[in-house]
């Protein structure tokens, strides 16, 4: 399995949900950070230095929010399309399951809540949004 975060308030909840489900069924569970931002593909200089920042800062933020949920697992930090890159990160990892959260009507929308549809679409497995 893995879990797509995103820097939304309720990410932590997630978090704990996803490890919690992960347990039950006593299956691996990945997370998952897409930087729409970061290009993986660039071989600009200016972009590898962006890159390099943006993956320092993205590893530190979500190792903190991991620390808090109390969840210890794999990072996977990824650029580029978040659909897409959800996507061929599901193949590459051999996913049966993609859990991502689907946040509060009455909320704001979050970057990742606002591309459920397209990664439920290219998704290789079955995705669950919490």
């Amino acid at each position: 399995m893995i879990c797509a975060v995103d820097r939304a308030c309720d990410s932590e909840d997630l978090l704990r949900w996803a490890d919690w489900f992960a347990r039950q069924y006593q299956a691996t569970l990945k997370i998952v950070h897409v930087i729409p931002a970061y290009d993986e593909t660039s071989q600009n200089c200016g972009e590898l230095e962006l890159a390099r920042y943006l993956l320092k800062v993205s590893r530190s933020d979500f190792q903190r929010l991991m620390t808090k949920a109390g969840v210890e697992k794999e990072l996977l930090l990824r650029g580029g399309n978040i659909a897409g890159r959800l996507a061929e990160t599901a193949r590459q990892q051999n996913a049966d399951l993609l859990i991502v959260g689907r946040g509060h009507v009455q909320k704001v929308l979050g970057r990742l809540r606002t591309v459920l549809l397209g990664i439920i679409r290219e998704s290789p497995c079955p995705v669950i949004s919490v």
